[in-house]
């Protein structure tokens, strides 16, 4: 008796486990969780940053960029008048954050950089250090004047009737091979 409850409790323990893994490999990698509503996006950005920029392409070539500063989440509304009567489509977007460099960082990169009148092999032969990329890109679509973002599920549809109408339940016809069936597995429950 008492192993199973140690049993059942490695057993929950190792789900719980699991399924940590799992959520955080989801978020693994991203800097920012994009969230849709019908009338605009919002990014939350989840690593420290000294701001960015925000660029969207849309279907019919046209690029919007907006910049923000670091703290700060990125958010295009539709009622906004630079996106005022957007077509339908696939709008792709690239977030790119500038790193939140330390004093010894910055030293570094000046220091790398060099002055302007150095000869070209000494400046190209020069070390530089390197800045750890911090960009996300992904997709949203527009349809009917309302923002879609990636995963949305489709929510089924009803029909609406008319007020004061019902209907009445439709008999159901049942074949006899049904009824067969039926009776013979009463009768092997009946067995045991």
């Amino acid at each position: 008796m008492k192993h199973t409850k140690y049993f059942t409790l490695a057993v929950v323990a190792a789900a719980v486990f699991a399924f940590a893994q799992i959520a955080q490999g989801q978020t693994e990698g991203k800097l920012a969780n994009m969230t849709a509503g019908t009338g605009s996006v919002r990014w939350d950005i989840a690593v420290s940053n000294a701001g960015g920029t925000l660029t969207i392409t849309a279907p019919d070539g046209r690029v919007f960029r907006k910049a923000f500063r670091g703290g700060a989440s990125p958010e295009i509304n539709l009622s906004d008048k630079q996106f005022d009567s957007l077509p339908d489509g696939v709008y792709n977007y690239e977030l790119r954050l500038t790193p939140v460099l330390t004093a010894a960082q910055k030293e570094a990169l000046m220091k790398a950089r060099g002055n302007d009148d150095d000869p070209e092999s000494e400046r190209a032969a020069r070390k530089r250090p390197s800045i750890p990329a911090m960009s996300q890109s992904g997709s949203f679509a527009i349809v009917n004047g309302g923002i879609i973002g990636p995963g949305a599920i489709e929510g089924q549809r009803t029909a609406s009737k008319p007020a004061g109408e019902t209907t009445q339940p439709q008999p159901t016809r049942v074949s006899a091979n049904t009824v067969q069936r039926l009776r013979n597995h009463r009768f092997s429950l009946l067995r045991t």
